[in-house]
């Protein structure tokens, strides 16, 4: 019996001991997760919506809980924190060094969830780049617009081998794994990111 007794206040010890030691080596990987994801909070301009509610508030949904914010504002979203798609996320993340004396980011329920970059001024309806949830999960539109038009647009796709539907005044896309990266250095050399990621 005493064994046993002693056995149990070993192994309580080291079950004191093992807590710090993973807590010791977590942290010691943390940062290395950290340092190239960077900062995804942004400025957004919160649009109203066009349709017969969320006028004067908008609902935006942040970790899967709706917040309320006044429409016609800029207001501190993290993209990490929106209901969009890792890849779609991880997108925007890369853009958010986007040229701000031509664009800013959008948050509208207009039609349907749209997020993105918009023209810098607040009110053009129309996304230069952005998601829409009509379109599917891991959906892009890249819209001709005052800073770049269609021949532009595609031929920065092109050059890079991404598909694309063509519907006149914009383009549409799908991000995947294998695209990501050239859909990521296509937009940013349209939105003349200072840092490419």
């Amino acid at each position: 019996m005493a064994k046993h007794k002693v056995v149990k206040a070993k192994v309580k010890v080291s079950d004191v001991v093992e807590p710090v030691a993973v807590k010791q080596g977590e942290l010691s990987t943390i940062p290395k997760a950290v340092v190239p994801s960077v900062d995804s909070s942004i400025m957004a301009f919160v649009y109203p919506n066009k349709g017969k509610y969320e006028i004067d508030t908008i609902k935006v949904n942040l970790n899967g809980k709706d917040q309320s914010f006044n429409a016609l504002t800029k207001v501190k979203l993290d993209i990490s924190a929106l209901k969009l798609n890792e890849l779609v996320k991880s997108l925007f993340i890369d853009l958010r060094l986007a040229n701000s004396t031509k664009f800013q980011f959008g948050y509208k329920n207009a039609y349907n969830f749209a997020f993105g970059l918009v023209p810098q001024g607040f009110n053009s309806y129309k996304c230069v780049i952005a998601h829409h949830n009509g379109d599917g999960p891991r959906s892009l539109i890249v819209n001709a617009n005052k800073h770049f038009g269609m021949s532009e647009i595609e031929k920065t796709l092109a050059k890079l081998s991404i598909s694309f539907e063509n519907h006149k005044t914009y383009v549409k896309l799908y991000l995947s794994k294998e695209n990501l990266a050239n859909v990521t250095k296509a937009c940013q050399s349209l939105v003349e990111c200072s840092v490419a990621g």
